[in-house]
C-alpha cells in the first residue's frame, strides 16, 4: 500500500503571504488552533526546534522542524508526539510554495510520508486535513491583503475594505451587467452550465465540456467549483479577453490573419487516427489551410501509395508535385507557411528544443514502456515513468513559462515571445495525449496546463476538434 498523500492547489495570493502564514509553523491561520509555542532554547527556524501545537479540541502535538528554506519556499517537518495518539509510528510533512506569477498566485504542494502502519483511514485523514490546510490558508491570505489595501494611502484618502470590495464587484459596470447576464440563478457565481454559456459565447465555439473544466479550473482560484465576479474579471484579463467580453474590436494581430494558401493542392496521407498527423491537422486548421484529409487502411496504403511516398510511410504531405516525408519535417514546413515557426532562428532552436524534449526524452520513454510486452516490464516501466522521466521534464518547461513571465512583465500566455506558435501546438497535443491516460499528470504544473487550455480554445482549433472525425487513437 503507498504510504504517501500528496495534495495541491493554486491561492489567489502572492507567494510571500502565503510563506508568512506557513513559515512560523504555529499553524495560526487554522481556526481550529487555541495556541502553539517553543519548546526547548531553539528559535522557530531552527532546524531541530520543537513546535507545540494545541488544539481547541484539546489535542496536543509536538512537531521537530527539520528542514526551512526561505528561497525555495520550503518547510519540513516531523510528527514526534500526539496526544491522543495518532493513527501511525511515524509521519514526515512538506510544503512547497511555487509563484504562479501569471495573476501573482501561489502553487501549494502538501506531501506527508507515513510510516508503513499506516491505515487506509490515516491517509484519507491526511488528504481531508491538507484540503482543510488550503481553505484557511487561502481564507486568511485574502484577508491579510485586504487589511494591507485598507491602510495603503491613495492620494489623501485611505480604502477601506468595504470601499475596496465596492470597487471589485464594481469595476466596470458593463462587465458586471454581463456577468449578473450570465448569472441565471441569481446566486452571485457562475455555475458550470452559467460558465460553459460565458466562454462559449467569448470564443465562438461551443467547447467540449472538457475543455470547458479546464477553463474554470484556471478561472476558479480558491477551487470552489464556482467562479465569482473577481475571478471572472480576472480570468478575463489573464486570458486576453475583456474587450471581446465588451463587445469591443480587438486589435491583435492573431485575430485578424488572413488564410494561407500553399502553391498548389494540398493533401495529407495518413491512417484514420489522430496519431502523427494530427499535429499537421491542427497547424492548417490554426493557419486556416485548405487540404484534403486522406485518411486510408492499412490494405489500401499498402496497395496504393506506400510505393510512391519517399520512405514508404506517413504520415506524408503532398503540396502541389512536391511530397514531403517525415513528421517533423511536416511540422516544420507547415508551420513556416502558416507563420507559426517564430521569427528569428533562436525562436526556431527553441520550437524545436520543446518538441524534441516532447517526442524524444518523453514520447520514446513512454513508448518503451507502454509497448513493452512483459507486463511487469511494462508495469515498472510506466511506474518509473510517472514518477520520474514525466514530472522531470514537464516541471522544466513549468519553469520556462515562469521565467518568461518574470523577464517579460506580462502575462505569460505562449512559449515563444508570447505568441502562438508550433510549440504550444505540440505542447497541447502530446500534453493532452499524456492527460487521457492520466488525468492528474500536470497538477504540479498549473501554467503549462493552462497553456495546453488555452490552445484547445482558439476559435479555429476549437472548431477542428469539435468537428474531427472519432478515432480511437
Amino acid at each position: 500500500m503507498a504510504t504517501r498523500v500528496w495534495e495541491s492547489t493554486v491561492i489567489d495570493a502572492p507567494v510571500a503571504t502565503v510563506w508568512d502564514l506557513l513559515r512560523p509553523l504555529s499553524f495560526s491561520y487554522l481556526p481550529t488552533v487555541a495556541h502553539s509555542a517553543i519548546e526547548g532554547s531553539l528559535s522557530a527556524a531552527e532546524v531541530g526546534s520543537v513546535h507545540v501545537v494545541t488544539y481547541k479540541d484539546k489535542t496536543i502535538q509536538k512537531l521537530r522542524l527539520t528542514e526551512l528554506s526561505d528561497s525555495k519556499y520550503s518547510i519540513s517537518w516531523d510528527l514526534v508526539e500526539s496526544v491522543p495518539a495518532h493513527h501511525t509510528s511515524a509521519a514526515s510533512y512538506t510544503v512547497r510554495l511555487r509563484s504562479v506569477t501569471a495573476g501573482n498566485l501561489t502553487f501549494v504542494e502538501w506531501v506527508v510520508d507515513f510510516s508503513k502502519d499506516v491505515t487506509n483511514e490515516a491517509m484519507v485523514d491526511a488528504g481531508y486535513k491538507a484540503r482543510e490546510n488550503f481553505k484557511a490558508l487561502a481564507a486568511t491570505a485574502k484577508a491579510k491583503l485586504l487589511e494591507q489595501a485598507a491602510s495603503t494611502p491613495v492620494g489623501k484618502a485611505k480604502v477601506t475594505v468595504p470601499e475596496l470590495r465596492r470597487q471589485l464587484s464594481a469595476r466596470s459596470s458593463e462587465l458586471h451587467k454581463l456577468f449578473s447576464s450570465l448569472d441565471k440563478n441569481g446566486n452571485g457565481v457562475l455555475e458550470f452550465d452559467e460558465f460553459a454559456l460565458a466562454v462559449n459565447k467569448l470564443y465562438g465555439e461551443n467547447l467540449a465540456d472538457e475543455a470547458i473544466r479546464m477553463l474554470l479550473r484556471m478561472a476558479d482560484t480558491n477551487n470552489d467549483n464556482v467562479v465569482s465576479y473577481e475571478e471572472f474579471v480576472k480570468f478575463l484579463e489573464a486570458e486576453g479577453l475583456e474587450a471581446k467580453a465588451l463587445g469591443k474590436a480587438s486589435t491583435s494581430k492573431e485575430d485578424v490573419k488572413s488564410a494561407v494558401v500553399l502553391p498548389g493542392d494540398v493533401t495529407l496521407h495518413y491512417f484514420n487516427a489522430r496519431g502523427r498527423a494530427e499535429i499537421p491537422r491542427l497547424i492548417m486548421a490554426e493557419a486556416g489551410i485548405k487540404y484534403t484529409d486522406n485518411r486510408m487502411d492499412f490494405k489500401d496504403f499498402q496497395e496504393k501509395l506506400k510505393s510512391k511516398l519517399p520512405f514508404g510511410q506517413m504520415p506524408a504531405l503532398t503540396v502541389g508535385k512536391t511530397t514531403i516525408a517525415q513528421s517533423q519535417a511536416i511540422n516544420r514546413y507547415l508551420a513556416k507557411a502558416g507563420g507559426l515557426y517564430g521569427k528569428t532562428t533562436e525562436d526556431q532552436a527553441k520550437i524545436d528544443m520543446l518538441t524534441d524534449t516532447w517526442y524524444g526524452d518523453i514520447g520514446q520513454v513512454f513508448s518503451n514502456a507502454w509497448y513493452n510486452k512483459d507486463p511487469a516490464q511494462k508495469e515498472a516501466g510506466l511506474a518509473k515513468f510517472w514518477a520520474e522521466t514525466f514530472p522531470t521534464y514537464t516541471s522544466l518547461m513549468e519553469k520556462m513559462l515562469a521565467n518568461i513571465h518574470t523577464q517579460s512583465k506580462q502575462p505569460t500566455q505562449w512559449f515563444i515571445n508570447n505568441t502562438f506558435s508550433l510549440a504550444d501546438i505540440v505542447c497541447y497535443d502530446q500534453g493532452t495525449r499524456y492527460l487521457t491516460v492520466n488525468k492528474d499528470c500536470l497538477n504540479a504544473c498549473p501554467l503549462l496546463h493552462q497553456l495546453i487550455t488555452r490552445v484547445s480554445v482558439r476559435p479555429k482549433i476549437a472548431h477542428w476538434i469539435k468537428t474531427r472525425p472519432v478515432t480511437q487513437s
